[in-house]
This record gives C-alpha cells, sequence and structure tokens, in this order.
C-alpha cells in the first residue's frame, strides 16, 4: 500500500471543544503522522500521512469530531508525503 499525505481544514465550532487533542488521539489510533493547528479563522488545520484504509477511518472520525464541535466544512486536498516524519503532534 503506497502512503498518502493529506491538507485538511475544517470549520464550524471546532476551536474551544477539545478538537486537536480528539485529532491527535485518531491519528495515534490509526498510526498516522503529521500535525495539527488552530488557524485564525476560527477553523482547525491538519497535514496527516499514512495508507488509505487509516486515512478514510481518519477523516470519517474527524467529519464527527468530539460530542461539543459541530463540523460545518471539511477541505482536504492530497500533498506530497513526508518521508522523515514519523509522529503526529499539536502546533500552536
Amino acid at each position: 500500500m503506497r502512503t498518502r499525505r493529506l491538507s485538511i481544514t475544517v470549520h464550524g465550532r471546532v476551536q474551544g471543544v477539545g478538537f486537536r487533542f480528539f485529532t491527535l488521539t485518531c491519528a495515534r489510533k490509526h498510526a498516522l503522522s503529521g500535525w495539527v493547528r488552530n488557524c485564525s479563522d476560527g477553523g482547525v488545520a491538519m497535514e496527516v500521512q499514512g495508507i488509505d484504509p487509516e486515512l478514510e477511518a481518519f477523516t470519517t472520525a474527524i467529519r464527527e469530531g468530539p460530542i461539543l464541535a459541530r463540523v460545518h466544512d471539511m477541505k482536504v486536498r492530497e500533498l506530497p508525503p513526508l518521508d522523515a516524519e514519523r509522529s503526529f503532534d499539536v502546533r500552536y
């Protein structure tokens, strides 16, 4: 299976509801690498890398978000994979 990298941006009620920690937990559960951070426009941006079945499960979970979140818009685009990345982190 080939490794893919996605750039994902979500908007809605996604800040102040534990969305970044939820994303971190999901990424680690699915053995994905990358990062997540809050955006100044109220959204949350992330880059995530892994194999297709795990990326699909991750994006499905992110679309739902944690219990207090409400995702109204989710944009996904493909990026070239990064060879040296091994972990998933929250960026501030």
